[in-house]
């Protein structure tokens, strides 16, 4: 079944990120699981037929999730690569978004191009002249729509043949789904014994959503570490934000989140970027280090796979800017999360304070927003986050409503809701390497990547959902 705008539209990257966590810990059971199993091989010491033959049996299971966690593990790692690539779709289905736009066109949901409210002709042209005009502007829309479906066919395509799975008719013409290089078990049989459901080619997750895994509703939301060192240099961040603090308050329980000042990336120094892209034809060293680079990202994805996602995204070659999953940032990162409490904290005492000065009898709510500020993912913490992004920059909005003093309590109260911000630039300062498995990556060998023209460097942004704190 071939795909259409209506499905291409709704792809996101950062909801593949959100798979890619359900089949790290399915992975992770599985793995536990064949542990286990070794465990009552190795204790199961009585002897005679009846028990050989229960430790066959149980040596045959070990075997079997053996070959299930091995498709987990190219589940992972075909997940992370596509993840890049939905990315590029999703830019390309932006690109044509906008061109409409500009044009005064609308895109149906279908895909068909029709002719806005607001398409309006030049005064002077002629009422044929507006008609060609109108026709070549509807064909140059309907271009960008079709590059960004064939893209995604091709991502399709791409993904199935990196499972080894391809589509085919059934009995009866209905789609099915082979697995022609898994062998012994195969996701269909093994998936329900953790939670999932293989259903004609969707995962189904417990509540029942049958859509593509890429396209479902989800948290947003991740950089091949700049180094083996954990640098706390703060001129590597961007600083293009406006002062944050108090907005003005606003009478009632509630306000609009504010929106942040953009995170700016200050350009490429002596210390950080590899220069303008293309400076160079490459040369066939490049070639084997893109070729290196791309194993090691394939191999490491079950390992760190936000890691793997920003280095094969790099060596794509696009540049588009990639989505962070900061709610997961969050989760696997408590010295993060400790740092943004923080930050929250000192905007509410602002906010409390403010409140008390004027004196108000009834609740008042204050947007705020933070200044830009740097934190490092440092490795013992999460080594996935430590090569994903390394250095960051990160910022908060929100609202606090303040409470004053009434019948049910004495006390100033204070609700909280906030979004956190995170942006970093995907590059290298030429002074560093990373062992990975049995190779040696450098900084520099990856800039000089980009530098030959075969690999891009790009921003990485995010925000976390909105966390309410009472």
């Amino acid at each position: 079944m071939a795909l259409v705008w209506a499905d291409v539209s709704r792809w996101e990257s950062a909801r593949i990120d959100d798979a890619v966590g359900v089949y790290r810990r399915a992975h992770a059971t599985v793995v536990g699981v064949k542990q286990d199993l070794e465990r009552a091989v190795n204790g199961f010491v009585s002897q005679g037929e009846g028990a050989e033959a229960v430790r066959e049996k149980l040596r045959e299971r070990i075997g079997a999730v053996d070959e299930f966690a091995q498709v987990l593990e190219a589940l992972i790692s075909a997940s992370v690569r596509t993840s890049g690539e939905v990315a590029g779709v999703r830019s390309l289905v932006l690109a044509a978004i906008r061109l409409a736009d500009s044009y005064g066109l609308v895109i149906g949901a279908d895909g068909t191009v029709g002719v806005g409210a607001s398409w309006v002709a030049p005064w002077s042209y002629s009422e044929v002249e507006a008609a060609e005009l109108q026709a070549v502007q509807v064909s140059e829309v309907e271009e960008a729509i079709a590059k960004a479906v064939s893209e995604a066919e091709e991502v399709d395509a791409d993904f199935l043949k990196a499972l080894g799975i391809g589509k085919g008719f059934g009995a009866g013409g209905q789609w099915g789904w082979y697995a022609s290089s898994v062998v012994g078990v195969t996701a269909p049989h093994m998936l329900p014994l953790f939670g999932m459901a293989w259903a004609g080619g969707l995962l189904e997750d417990q509540r029942g959503d049958q859509s593509w895994w890429w396209s479902r509703s989800s948290r947003r939301g991740a950089r091949w570490g700049r180094g083996g060192g954990e640098s706390t240099d703060s001129a590597q961040s961007g600083t293009g934000n406006k002062p944050g603090g108090l907005g003005k308050p606003v009478q009632g329980t509630s306000a609009p989140i504010p929106k942040i000042s953009p995170w700016q990336y200050q350009g490429d120094s002596a210390v950080e970027g590899s220069g303008k892209h293309g400076q160079r034809a490459p040369g066939f060293g490049d070639y084997a280090v893109h070729e290196a680079a791309t194993s090691a990202a394939d191999v490491m994805a079950p390992v760190w796979p936000d890691a793997s996602k920003n280095l094969l995204h790099f060596l794509g070659n696009t540049g588009a800017p990639l989505d962070i999953n900061v709610d997961r940032m969050l989760e696997d990162l408590p010295e993060f999360q400790e740092v943004v409490d923080e930050v929250k904290h000192h905007s509410v005492r602002q906010a409390l304070d403010a409140a008390k000065q004027m004196e108000t009898a009834t609740p008042v709510t204050y947007p705020f927003t933070t200044d830009w500020d740097v934190h490092y993912a440092k490795k013992r913490d999460d080594a996935n986050w430590f090569y994903a992004t390394g250095g960051y920059s990160y910022a908060l909005a929100g609202t606090v409503t303040v409470y004053p003093p009434d019948e049910t309590s004495s006390e100033w109260r204070h609700e909280v809701a906030y979004q956190v911000h995170v942006a970093d630039r995907y590059n290298w300062d030429g002074s560093k390497q990373t062992q990975i498995g049995p190779l040696t990556v450098t900084d520099a060998q990856l800039a000089e990547l980009h530098r030959a023209g075969i690999a891009r460097e790009f921003d990485l942004v995010g925000q976390s959902g909105v966390r309410r704190v009472k």
